[in-house]
């Protein structure tokens, strides 16, 4: 025992920065590629089963409102479970409940049945899945995991372009229920993802320590061996004593004092805004087009030009962070910060050639929001990840739900399309600002 303490002392453990980590950020790749591609074709799968029940615009929006609000509160018992077991058990639990659910999906009748199976079920299995992921990444990559993030989004975005056609050709091959049954079938690649999700444990990289390291740390030892409990006066009645034990014992297990660094807060907001804004964006692009009078060949040539672009976005972020150590959250404020100009852009032009050229660079810019994103929450709380990623999943599944009634007023108050492209840009907006001030503040005040 005192052989290995010793060791422990003269070596420090890094991550791999590779090696089995390719495996995992592959498992990244799988989980998303699982998940969120089948997702962007449910209305070319679910929309015509939904019309049969005279239910397609409101039952596509309750849906995909469901799924996405369970996904993000499922983070609170993710966060507990991961604190609690490993990674790779949370994981497995989130495949075997998404597949439950996809695999239900073949035998819906209503719309009540799909919220069930679709909406919950899968919503509670990805909402385990990614944050169990996203651990075991963080736990394996340091200076490499923006290229590696990079790369695990290429191979999603290929995935993108390409799953449209696919699930077109199955609809008219194998009919609706044919084509969920392969969905299904196709989702069962999260098991062997979530397998892969081995401890990181047994791949850590050992260096040497300096003197001064070695000196450091048997200093803190000597310090926390030191420490002595500091008497404190409660003036407090015997009732209140107990709640407010309770209250810190929820406090302590969900990691809340977070709360109370207005970094953390600054950082959660501004993610889960632009976030928001972005998902949102996508999901009403197509009717944007529409409203504007292309037509189905012109629609289907942005579509295709978004896409592109995004999917080359995501290669030329993976070759320049591989080359060059660039901070996530500046990534991350380049692309909220040109996405709210170029959407600005976007409004003010009405010719269908504008159109195609600001969809292309909006393509371009979406990686540098998406590729960073679970990144920029890694790089400043190293250390507690878990907790505070899975805060992040429920503040933006609080402005998810805020911004969903918002929209609506805003369309049914001025009956404009254009005035909710506005909406979400201000949510770009007041990401990018309040980042921007505390990065100033932080390089000269606190000189």
């Amino acid at each position: 025992m005192a052989v290995k303490k010793t060791e422990d002392l003269e070596n420090k453990l890094l991550p791999p920065d590779g090696g089995w980590g390719i495996v995992v950020a592959l498992a990244v790749a799988t989980v998303f590629g699982s998940i969120i591609v089948p997702t962007g074709v449910f209305g070319v799968v679910y929309g015509p089963f939904l019309a049969t029940i005279g239910d397609e615009t409101s039952g596509t929006a309750i849906v995909n409102s469901v799924f996405n609000t369970v996904l993000c509160f499922t983070g609170l018992p993710a966060n507990q479970l991961l604190q609690r077991t490993s990674y790779r058990v949370v994981g497995l639990l989130g495949a075997l409940l998404y597949f439950l659910g996809s695999f239900s999906c073949i035998f819906v009748t209503s719309r009540a049945q799909l919220v069930i199976t679709w909406g919950i079920l899968q919503g509670m299995g990805f909402g385990l899945m990614m944050p169990a992921v996203f651990t075991a990444f963080n736990r394996y990559f340091d200076t490499r995991r923006n290229a590696a993030m990079a790369m695990a989004q290429v191979l999603v975005a290929a995935l993108n372009i390409s799953f449209p056609f696919l699930a077109t050709l199955s609809m008219d091959t194998f009919g609706f229920r044919g084509t969920v049954a392969l969905i299904s079938a196709y989702g069962l690649h999260c098991f062997p993802a979530m397998l892969s999700l081995q401890p990181v444990e047994w791949y850590m990289k050992k260096e040497p320590l300096d003197a001064n390291s070695q000196m450091y740390q048997l200093s803190g030892n000597n310090l926390e061996e030191n420490k002595e409990p500091v008497p404190t006066l409660c003036t407090s009645t015997r009732r209140d004593r107990k709640l407010l034990d309770a209250w810190k014992s929820v406090e302590k297990a969900l990691d809340l004092g977070l709360f109370k660094q207005p970094s953390f807060v600054n950082i959660v907001l501004g993610l889960s805004l632009s976030m928001t804004s972005d998902l949102a964006f996508i999901s009403i692009f197509p009717l944007l087009l529409t409203t504007a009078g292309f037509s189905t060949d012109e629609l289907t040539l942005v579509m295709t030009t978004y896409f592109t672009a995004d999917l080359i976005s995501r290669i030329f972020v993976f070759l320049l962070t591989s080359r060059i150590d660039i901070s996530s959250r500046k990534l991350f404020l380049f692309g909220a910060s040109f996405s709210a100009i170029f959407r600005i852009l976007y409004v003010v032009g009405d010719s269908f050639w504008w159109i195609v050229v600001i969809s292309a660079v909006l393509g371009f810019l979406r990686s540098f929001i998406q590729i960073p994103l679970p990144l920029v929450v890694a790089e400043a709380f190293p250390t507690r990840f878990v907790t505070a990623f899975s805060l992040y999943m429920v503040v933006c599944g609080c402005v998810a739900l805020s911004f969903g009634p918002l929209m609506s007023f805003v369309k049914q108050t001025t009956g404009r399309l254009d005035m909710v492209v506005h909406l979400l840009t201000l949510a770009h907006i007041l990401c990018a600002v309040p980042w921007l001030i505390e990065m100033v503040y932080a390089k000269f005040v606190r000189k």
